[in-house]
C-alpha cells in the first residue's frame, strides 16, 4: 500500500497536489490528532480561501454527544458565526476543504448545499454507494474533488488506535433500567 504523500518519493493520487495543498492536508491531519487525543474518531479538517486557512475542526461527537458534530460541520459552524450566520457572507463558494477521510453522506450533503468550490480527502472509505445520476437541484453543487494524499494506511492507523483506547463500556442493570457506565455505548 502506497504510503508517500504525492509530490513525494514514491508518491501517487488524484488531483494536482503541490506543496500548498500538502500543507494544508497536514495541518488537517493536525486537526485528526487532535480529535483522537480526545478519544473522538481522528477525523479533521481546514477550510482555505484566498490561500490562508479560515476556520478548522475535528469530530466532537463523543465530546458533545452529538452525531453531527463531525469536523467539516465544526469548521462551517465557525464561518458560519465569523458571517453573522450570513450564508453568503460566508463565501462557501470560494472555499476548499481539506479532510482526512471521505466526507460521509451527511456531511457531503452539507458540503454540496454550501456549494464548496472543492473537497480534498486523504483517502476514500467507499462507504456509501455512488449518487444517482440525476441533475442536482440548482442551490446544490458537486463540489470538484481531489484525493489520495496518503493511502488508507494512515488513516486506517487513526480508527486503530482510537478502537484499542475506547474501553468496553460497563453496563449496570440497576431497578429493571439498563444504564451504561457513560454515553459513548
Amino acid at each position: 500500500m502506497d504510503d508517500a504523500l504525492p509530490g513525494e518519493e514514491g508518491g501517487s493520487g488524484e488531483g494536482a497536489w503541490g506543496e500548498r495543498e500538502l500543507a494544508f492536508m497536514r495541518q488537517a491531519l493536525a486537526e485528526a490528532w487532535r480529535a483522537y487525543e480526545r478519544l473522538e474518531v481522528p477525523v479533521g479538517c481546514v477550510v482555505v480561501r484566498d490561500g490562508a486557512v479560515v476556520a478548522r475542526g475535528s469530530n466532537r461527537t463523543n465530546e458533545l454527544r452529538n452525531g453531527t458534530r463531525h469536523a467539516e460541520f465544526e469548521a462551517v459552524d465557525t464561518m458560519l458565526a465569523a458571517s453573522g450566520g450570513d450564508v453568503a457572507a460566508a463565501g462557501f463558494d470560494r472555499c476548499e476543504l481539506f479532510v482526512t477521510c471521505e466526507p460521509c453522506i451527511m456531511c457531503a450533503g452539507a458540503l454540496s448545499t454550501l456549494r464548496f468550490a472543492k473537497v480534498r480527502d486523504s483517502c476514500h472509505r467507499h462507504r456509501q454507494p455512488p449518487p444517482p445520476a440525476a441533475p442536482a437541484p440548482s442551490r446544490m453543487r458537486t463540489p470538484e474533488r481531489g484525493s489520495g494524499i496518503r493511502g488508507a494506511a494512515e488513516v486506517a492507523e487513526y480508527v486503530g488506535r482510537y478502537r484499542q483506547s475506547i474501553p468496553a463500556p460497563t453496563v449496570w442493570i440497576l431497578a429493571g433500567e439498563t444504564l451504561a457506565e457513560d454515553n459513548r455505548c
